[in-house]
């Protein structure tokens, strides 16, 4: 299913399929919303070209959407390298959500599993002091993918 928004997409990593999906489902024990889904299969990765979204006068810069698999560069990053990072090794990223876009900082854009509010995009600040809860670092953005990605707009 091919899906497009008022936004597009550059720097995109190859396609990938349902398979590729299902195979992150299994491996960390949860299920992609059916819009992320869509997304990912429509878009893996990439830049988006309208890169800023303003809540509450607060600019948030998106610097690119994390792909599935298929790195662009050696150094760059896929899902999976997060996900083992953040949730599995540190254990720092609640379970609760899952990240599918950064910022230049390192922050993460994340939609939730949360069952009455799945796919629900969230902001993931990862800096705060050991012994903190993780939680407290977590703000509501958009109610889903497709409202996130059609609100941002050019860097003025």
């Amino acid at each position: 299913m091919n899906i497009s928004y008022n936004n597009h997409f550059k720097s995109l990593s190859k396609s990938i399929s349902d398979e590729d999906l299902l195979e992150i489902e299994k491996k960390y024990g949860f299920t992609f919303p059916q819009d992320i889904r869509d997304h990912y299969l429509t878009y893996n990765g990439g830049e988006p070209e309208m890169y800023v979204f303003i809540d509450e006068g607060y600019k948030y810069i998106i610097q690119r959407f994390i792909p599935i698999k298929h790195r662009k560069t050696m150094d760059s990053e896929i899902l999976e390298d997060i996900l083992d990072m953040l949730r599995t090794a540190d254990k720092i990223l609640p379970d609760w959500l899952i990240p599918f876009a950064d910022d230049p900082g390192g922050n993460l854009y994340c939609f939730s599993l949360n069952k009455d509010e799945e796919g629900v995009i969230y902001f993931w600040e990862h800096d705060y002091d050991f012994g903190e809860d993780p939680e407290e670092h977590v703000g509501y953005l958009a109610p889903s993918l497709k409202s996130f990605i059609e609100a941002m707009a050019e860097d003025k």
